[in-house]
């Protein structure tokens, strides 16, 4: 291949190393979560009011997914399973997961907009993250669609062998949550890099495998520290309405944590392009 570069000359040649690294590039990485965490709080402190309106618009729709949702799901158990109610409660649950990653990605489009040093104005967040949505929907649509040939596979193994189908079952699931947890920044792809599902998920894939331990334990921490505190406020009313603050303010803050964590691929793609294109 170096004797065939040598004939098609400088341009080619430079073109082909960057492509070969962008496409590498994510394998090389080997994230730094302190100084993620670290550049958070610089985050916060520059872009204060825009991301002060987006905690108190993520308030605002946990009190009335609380309301709306969360309290009447108590009683579900004694609603049919297809009556007006049950469907209503469905839609009203989607709407509410939509708007929440609506804020998830105008956070993360502000740290992009910090990364990339350029000036925006809050009325320019919503459009863009309106679209990225359906660009994760569509992401996450590919992975069930991908699941549904193994799922009848495994099922047909399950009835076939008996006990030992069971042992199928278990590495199958075991490898589910492996892959699911490596689409854990199909949405920070998404923003970062305007790509489509399918580049969304190869991004995501190659970044987490090979960062698995470092990452795995992060969001243990994290994810725990918000679990614990909706699940020992879940039947006090007020001191759950006290907590949703807090809540609040930890979900942005690790959207904020997630989204420098995946820009530190694209500085390392960047700083890599650039030595390329010097080349003689």
């Amino acid at each position: 291949m170096w004797i065939w570069l040598a004939f098609i000359g400088k341009e080619s040649y430079n073109k082909l190393e960057i492509k070969i690294d962008k496409g590498d590039i994510m394998v090389k990485v080997k994230l730094d979560i302190l100084a993620a965490l670290d550049g958070s709080w610089d985050i916060i402190r520059k872009n204060k009011g825009v991301l002060g309106i987006l905690l108190l618009l993520n308030l605002t729709l946990s009190i009335a997914n609380n309301f709306l949702v969360v309290i009447p799901d108590y009683d579900s158990a004694t609603v049919p399973a297809f009556s007006m109610d049950m469907i209503k409660m469905q839609v009203q649950t989607l709407f509410f997961l939509f708007l929440f990653f609506m804020i998830n990605n105008m956070v993360l489009l502000i740290v992009k907009h910090d990364k990339n040093e350029t000036d925006y104005h809050f009325s320019e967040l919503p459009w863009p993250a309106f679209v990225k949505v359906f660009v994760g929907i569509g992401a996450i649509i590919l992975l069930i669609l991908a699941m549904i040939i193994p799922n009848i596979i495994i099922g047909v193994l399950i009835a076939a062998l008996g006990p030992v189908g069971i042992v199928f079952f278990i590495a199958y699931m075991i490898a589910i949550v492996y892959i699911m947890f490596c689409m854990s920044f199909i949405v920070e792809s998404v923003v970062f890099e305007d790509v489509g599902p399918i580049m969304a998920i190869k991004n995501s894939f190659k970044l987490v495998s090979h960062n698995f331990f470092r990452l795995l334990l992060f969001y243990l921490v994290t994810g725990g520290v918000i679990m614990v505190i909706a699940f020992s406020t879940m039947n006090l009313d007020l001191v759950r309405y006290l907590i949703m603050p807090i809540q609040s303010a930890l979900g942005i803050f690790t959207t904020i944590i997630s989204g420098l964590i995946y820009s530190q691929c694209l500085v390392k793609k960047d700083v890599q392009v650039e030595i390329f294109s010097e080349i003689d």
